[in-house]
């Protein structure tokens, strides 16, 4: 799930007779990270070795992991897949329009697509300058399904007759 951090664990394991030294560990690729618990291995003793998986967005994730010891070289292919929903909001800045009476309020439908592979849920939405601006949220929040598109209300309902405007979190 994107967002999440997953280990797994195996062992480096030194069969010689003198002692196994890592002296490096490097992955290339996205995604992945390699660590060694040990970097000098007494002979029939072993280490640990966590492969740590961290997934930024919805995609395959492909990486070659390399171990360089005293003795050779140990490389590994890694995959992943990240899941989860992923947020795009294809305008960063949105003018709401005119209000000439204070009092009125504009609305505007401020577009949210999931380009993600599960359901997006918005269930806090909310705008720095409250006093201007709010937004509303159905009951239970915003269930956004995977490549679909749907609208977050902003409100501009302004105090005085001024300029305005604000940032929005989601």
């Amino acid at each position: 799930k994107i967002g999440r951090e997953y280990e797994m664990t195996t062992y480096l394991r030194n069969v010689g007779r003198s002692n196994l030294e890592v002296i490096s560990i490097s992955v290339e690729g996205d995604g992945f990270n390699l660590s060694s618990e040990d970097d000098d291995i007494d002979p029939g003793d072993s280490t640990l070795i966590t492969i740590t998986f961290e997934p930024d967005a919805p995609t395959e994730y492909k990486a070659i992991a390399t171990i360089r010891t005293n003795d050779k070289g140990l490389t590994m292919e890694l995959s992943g897949k990240g899941v989860g929903p992923r947020m795009e909001v294809l305008l960063d800045t949105v003018f709401v329009g005119y209000a000439y009476i204070v009092g009125d309020t504009l609305e505007f439908p401020l577009p949210i697509t999931n380009t993600g592979d599960s359901t997006l849920v918005i269930d806090v939405a909310r705008t720095l300058d409250t006093a201007n601006y709010s937004t509303v949220l159905p009951e239970g929040g915003l269930h956004i399904e995977p490549e679909d598109t749907s609208h977050l209300l902003v409100r501009f309902h302004p105090e005085r007759a001024d300029s305005t405007n604000t940032r929005l979190i989601i």
